[in-house]
């Protein structure tokens, strides 16, 4: 998690077990996204319970650092949606 000073909390997240159609690799589908930047609110108004604690993260540092440069820029925000809807924005964005 970092802080923002007009954005408040930052919290990065992975989200795995997903079917996104994605012809972009063999079989046609992506299991899932190795990173959302996510507004602290909204994500606690999605999710419904904690599921696990204590996972090992996997890597997620090259996204993150795309993510950071092009935020620094100006070029890049967070998700402030449910996460539902950011997933199905995510495939929509892929299937273009």
């Amino acid at each position: 998690m970092e802080s923002h000073p007009k954005l408040g909390e930052i919290v990065h997240i992975h989200v795995n077990g997903l079917r996104l159609r994605n012809p972009q690799l063999p079989g046609g589908y992506s299991s899932e996204i190795g990173h959302l930047p996510y507004s602290a609110a909204a994500l606690r108004e999605s999710v419904v319970k904690l599921d696990t604690v204590g996972v090992e993260l996997p890597e997620f540092e090259e996204g993150y650092q795309q993510w950071k440069s092009a935020f620094d820029e100006g070029r890049a925000g967070v998700w402030s949606v449910p996460v539902s809807d950011a997933v199905a924005g995510m495939e929509a964005a892929i299937n273009r």
